[in-house]
């Protein structure tokens, strides 16, 4: 799903956001098409609406969200329709974290993985709400079931 971003400057033009999927990044189309890319290719070239020629790349405030404003001569555009999760809805993702304080490194390690792998699934589209809710519990309860089988095997071999 794409969201569109509304650009002084770009009136005339359909800038679409995509989100980053399991294994993509965040793409940017206008009108239709992927815009030319700057050659570190971390940066986009756009041409606005009275031909002046502008750098624009993606801005986001944290490596576990994959909302990101557009930030285009240094002002930041959000994608229209799309919202970020709710503190609560991160408080239920964050649940796994907890293993740092019974686990140490290794149920850090685990718990940050499984809370990255819940609030993804909070920002992905065509869930239904309880369903996320639902998917994210069976993602906890099997991060504190492998971290147990994991600490039974590491006992049995030491």
């Amino acid at each position: 799903m794409d969201y569109p971003i509304l650009v002084d400057g770009f009136e005339n033009q359909d800038i679409r956001y995509i989100p980053t999927g399991w294994f993509s990044t965040a793409r940017l189309l206008v009108n239709g098409e992927p815009p030319v890319a700057t050659e570190n290719g971390l940066r986009w070239v756009l041409t606005r609406d009275d031909g002046e020629t502008v750098l624009a790349h993606f801005h986001s405030k944290s490596i576990f969200s994959n909302l990101q404003t557009l930030e285009v001569d240094g002002k930041g555009y959000r994608p229209e329709g799309l919202e970020s999760i709710k503190w609560y809805q991160y408080l239920w993702c964050s649940f796994p974290i907890v293993l740092i304080f019974v686990g140490g490194a290794i149920g850090g390690l685990i718990g940050a993985i499984a809370m990255f792998l819940n609030i993804q699934i909070f920002y992905r589209d065509g869930i239904q709400p309880a369903i996320k809710y639902v998917l994210t519990l069976g993602i906890s309860i099997a991060t504190i079931v492998l971290y147990i089988v994991f600490g039974v095997i590491i006992s049995l071999l030491f």
